[in-house]
C-alpha cells in the first residue's frame, strides 16, 4: 500500500493534477478482488463509449441525490423540532410567553 506521499509524488511523476479535495478511503474486502482506479480521462472515455457505464452512473447519482435529499430534509426537520422544543421549555408552555396571569 502506497502512503499519501508516495502517492502524492506518483501523481506528479505521471503528470496527474488533483482536483477537488483530496479524498481516501479505506477498504477490507471479504474476498480476493483486483482493483481498478481510473483517472478523470480514463472514466470520461468509459462514459463515452459504454453505454452501461453511464447508466449506471446516472442511477448512482439520482440515487444518492434522493439520499442527499431525504438526509437534508431530516437534518431540517430535526432542527425544527429542536427549536420549537427550546421555545416550549423557555416558556413552559407552546405560544406562550412564559409570564404568569
Amino acid at each position: 500500500r502506497m502512503s499519501s506521499l508516495q502517492a502524492a509524488l506518483a501523481a506528479k511523476m505521471l503528470g496527474k493534477k488533483w482536483v477537488g479535495v483530496r479524498r481516501t478511503a479505506d477498504v477490507v474486502a471479504a474476498t480476493k478482488v483486483e482493483c481498478l482506479v481510473l483517472g478523470k480521462r480514463e472514466m470520461q472515455w468509459a462514459i463515452n463509449h459504454d453505454e452501461g457505464v453511464a447508466v449506471e452512473l446516472r442511477k448512482d447519482i439520482q440515487n444518492r441525490r434522493v439520499q442527499t435529499t431525504s438526509q437534508l430534509e431530516f437534518c431540517k426537520s430535526m432542527s425544527i423540532n429542536k427549536a420549537a422544543a427550546a421555545a416550549v421549555g423557555s416558556t413552559g408552555r407552546a405560544g406562550g410567553t412564559g409570564r404568569g396571569g
